[in-house]
């Protein structure tokens, strides 16, 4: 609940992780469709389904929904079969693992940037173990850590190459809090892609505070911002959302966008 004399405002970037990974990707045909404020989702919606999905179409919308956001990662057909099912991104389908499969092969067709990205990141992932500084977009590899803007890096000193004896098996491997985990292309591209995300909100986070306004919280891609009841509410909503949709001068012509509400209680 919001304090007496102030309302909240949740502000929410949109499709930021997306937009990151076309915009690092050279997606343009997508960046495009973000800049003009198409809906992202019907076209690959409809290529999915075989037909002109709508907006009127929830459930099949929601599929475009899900393939345009969640399979940017290297998803497989399991995965993606998983979370169709969940309804994570809108009501629940049930497909077979075929259907799956050609959603996959759909996706990887339409987003090919996004693929070769995919392969230039494996590329990355050799150069992290060992080898020269490297500019890689905004980032830079260097001794097994990637600094970003802001000061900030990943970390992947404990990277190595693993055999396993009893399987055969061979991977890149680093070592978490939560022990050993495998590092592959769409992996290391879902570490970048979700920590320069996170870099977007933080510098806009900042420049809101700098402003005088207070944030009490944040929530994945979401501040949660105090507006003072002056009668000015609407107006001081649009001053926050305008820092959040600011272009970085690390991202430079990447279009950002943000939802945001008055009310109050914390509500989507």
């Amino acid at each position: 609940m919001a304090p007496e004399g102030y309302l909240l405002a949740p502000i929410d970037l949109s499709q930021i992780e997306c937009r990151i990974l076309c915009y690092l990707a050279g997606q343009d045909n997508y960046i495009e469709r973000f800049r003009n404020g198409h809906d992202p989702y019907l076209p690959t919606a409809s290529k999915a389904y075989g037909r002109e999905i709508t907006e009127a179409d929830v459930a099949e919308r929601g599929t475009g929904k899900q393939l345009v956001l969640s399979c940017g990662y290297q998803a497989g057909a399991k995965t993606i079969q998983n979370t169709a099912r969940l309804g994570i991104y809108g009501p629940p389908v049930v497909i077979d693992l075929a259907t799956a499969e050609r959603w996959k092969d759909t996706y990887r067709a339409e987003f090919w940037a996004v693929v070769q990205y995919w392969s230039e990141a494996g590329r990355m992932i050799a150069r992290l173990a060992g080898g020269e500084p490297l500019q890689w977009g905004p980032v830079l590899i260097k001794d097994k850590k990637i600094y970003g803007p802001g000061g900030t890096h990943l970390d992947y000193s404990t990277l190595e190459f693993h055999v396993d004896n009893d399987t055969g098996d061979r991977n890149w491997r680093y070592r978490t809090r939560h022990g050993w985990t495998k590092l592959y292309s769409g992996k290391l591209v879902e570490n970048v892609v979700q920590w320069l995300a996170r870099i977007v909100m933080s510098q806009a986070m900042l420049r809101i505070i700098a402003l005088g306004y207070r944030v009490v919280n944040t929530t994945h891609d979401e501040l949660l911002v105090l507006i003072p009841k002056d009668g000015l509410e609407q107006k001081h909503l649009e001053v926050c959302k305008d820092e959040m949709k600011r272009t970085p001068a690390w991202l430079p012509g990447i279009p950002l966008d943000c939802k945001g509400s008055l009310g109050e209680r914390y509500s989507k």
